[in-house]
């Protein structure tokens, strides 16, 4: 087994660090080999009042909270806002400016991913399949159809793999990431897709648009979506999931969706 630190990275604003906090003790606990956790953060100071949550996880090697700067770098759209999101989800664009070089497994969460189960062994077999492979990025493929909605979608991103991952879990073979200087190349090109392109989901569509399917496809069970409507059908699969995603507009510290069967996972941890 790979003993070798894992990376872990949350970028968000001061509206998420509950949610943040929960996510990542959620995967303290069930990834028992050491972890380095980094936020980064438009507010830094307003979530280390709840870091100490993550002190008693003996795993837990240290926490690094990094303040978010754009410097006129990237024009951030202002539709960002009419869709009920955060800047924040942009920052995953700006990671190579902040993480220290020397990093070499790096995984990336949403701050509304859970860690269901036990997944040392899973994580670490993941990272060595990555770095072996010509891929310097794991994520899970969400189109399993071709249909007219995402044939307008990718050809609107320029994109033919046919492929479109979700950006809430992302594993990152972070050597190859700065050997070929993919973080500055994804902001080069982020640049021009918010110029020239409609992005309805953002720095995912970005990082899509980049990739067109040049990555390393991992199992649903490493991003599996949660919606309320499908709980009693997908309940067995899901509690078996190594991550959950809740998805979609409620959420299980929302009004919306505090009651909802699915809001447990999140609320037991």
């Amino acid at each position: 087994m790979n003993k070798e630190t894992l990376d872990l990275v949350y970028c968000l604003d001061e509206n998420y660090n509950i949610q943040a906090i929960t996510s990542a003790g959620s995967f303290l606990k069930n990834y028992k080999n050491k972890v380095r956790i980094h936020f980064l953060h438009n507010n830094p100071k307003s979530i280390k009042e709840y870091i100490g949550h993550l002190e008693k996880f003996k795993n837990l090697e240290e926490i690094n909270i990094y303040k978010f700067e754009n410097n006129n770098q990237l024009e951030i759209p202002k539709s960002i806002h009419e869709h009920v999101a955060s800047e924040a989800t942009y920052y995953r664009l700006f990671m190579h400016q902040f993480l220290p070089q020397t990093i070499s497994k790096l995984l990336y969460l949403d701050c509304d991913v859970i860690t269901m189960n036990e997944i040392t062994n899973s994580i670490d077999n993941i990272f060595n399949q990555i770095k072996s492979s010509k891929y310097s990025i794991g994520a899970i493929n969400y189109l399993i159809s071709n249909n007219e909605i995402n044939d307008l979608m990718l050809n609107n991103l320029g994109m033919s793999s046919g492929k479109y991952f979700n950006a809430g879990v992302l594993f990152l073979d972070y050597k190859k990431w700065i050997e070929a200087n993919i973080g500055k190349n994804i902001l080069s090109h982020a640049q021009l897709m918010i110029k020239e392109k409609e992005l309805p989901e953002h720095d995912q569509d970005i990082l899509n648009s980049y990739f067109d399917g040049k990555f390393f496809t991992l199992d649903k069970a490493f991003n599996y979506p949660i919606l309320e409507r499908f709980y009693k059908k997908d309940r067995k699969e899901m509690e078996s999931a190594n991550f959950i995603h809740y998805l979609g507009a409620q959420k299980p510290w929302a009004l919306n969706g505090i009651l909802n069967n699915t809001s447990k996972y999140y609320q037991k941890n």
